[in-house]
């Protein structure tokens, strides 16, 4: 079985090199991946730059992202949705 764990790069007050020891961790732990996620509505670490630094850190660990979509009432009428 593979199993992957995520990054905190959407944790508020994650820094930088917690991100990169938490990838190192990871790999050393035998996770078979990474992820992140992406928030629209506060600000995170962009998550292709957050899988960057920790392909920077790591040899073998997969890396995968996902952007999580949901309408706020913040967000303009024009912007699609899934219902």
């Amino acid at each position: 079985m593979e199993v992957g764990i995520a990054l905190p790069n959407a944790i508020p007050g994650a820094t930088g090199p917690q991100l990169t020891e938490w990838a190192q961790r990871a790999e050393a732990r035998g996770f078979s991946s990474l992820g992140t996620i992406d928030r629209l509505v506060y600000d995170n670490y962009e998550p292709f730059i957050a899988l960057a630094a920790a392909a920077a850190v790591t040899e073998r660990i997969g890396l995968a992202t996902t952007v999580r979509w949901r309408r706020y009432a913040s967000m303009p009428s024009s912007w699609p949705s899934r219902r």
